[in-house]
């Protein structure tokens, strides 16, 4: 029988007792309405299954994600654009974020953004020491005016090769003024790369769920070189409101 739905949530959330216990309890829910809890794992011997929700973070790790380059269009900006895009990033709660962070001296250097905004599938803005900043692609830049270098230049720092690398270019500015442009790598999981490959083996309907709004279902289809994938959304929680990706 088909499942309705499947949720996957990462092994580490559910490692006490307590979080066993809830983890049981839904699994009973759900399963009355066709559907199922499982882990990376078990979706290399699921068959019959309708459709998958896949949350993003379990499929792109941190330790498989690099700064592949960064382009400065002011020297003297590189300590602006890099804090700025670790204090967004961790506002808007990316594994990305994570990337940038290291990058500081010091973790406590990270400064609140206020009006944190979701941008579409294009990034995020907000404000940043009382002036307007903006990260995200070059869709984000060009929506609020702000002149990017040609996609002739994005692409020449670009790395894609289905099943092996994705790459990003993605756009810092403040106050109307690009500071930066970062190229982001991706490298696949192999038991993601595996499930994932199962799934679409067995025509499943592969439905990606983000709270990263830089990230389009393209990227996960080169990184792990499906046929298709269909973006989706998670809530996200910002200044007391709930905000969705679209």
């Amino acid at each position: 029988t088909a499942l309705a739905g499947l949720l996957i949530i990462s092994a580490p959330m559910f490692g006490n007792l307590s979080s066993n216990m809830f983890l049981l309890s839904l699994s009973k829910r759900l399963k009355k309405a066709r559907a199922g809890v499982y882990s990376l794992n078990d979706l290399d011997t699921l068959k019959n299954v309708e459709r998958v929700v896949v949350r993003s973070e379990d499929i792109l790790a941190q330790t498989h994600m690099q700064l592949l380059n960064m382009e400065l269009f002011k020297e003297s900006d590189v300590d602006l654009a890099i804090l700025g895009t670790a204090s967004i990033l961790k506002a808007a709660k990316v594994e990305m974020a994570a990337l940038f962070s290291k990058m500081l001296a010091h973790e406590d250097m990270l400064e609140d953004i206020e009006s944190l905004n979701i941008e579409g599938d294009m990034g995020f803005s907000g404000w940043w020491r009382d002036k307007r900043i903006l990260f995200g692609t070059r869709g984000l830049m060009i929506n609020h005016g702000v002149r990017t270098p040609s996609r002739e230049f994005e692409g020449m720092h670009l790395q894609n090769e289905p099943g092996e690398i994705v790459s990003r270019a993605l756009y810092i500015a403040l106050d109307g003024t690009l500071l930066a442009m970062f190229i982001i790598g991706h490298k696949p999981l192999l038991k993601a790369k595996r499930a994932l490959n199962n799934l679409q083996k067995n025509k499943t309907v592969i439905l990606l769920t983000t709270n990263d709004a830089t990230l389009s279902a393209d990227n996960i289809i080169t990184l792990y070189n499906l046929d298709q994938v269909f973006g989706g959304a998670y809530a996200m929680q910002m200044n007391s409101e709930s905000r969705s990706l679209s």
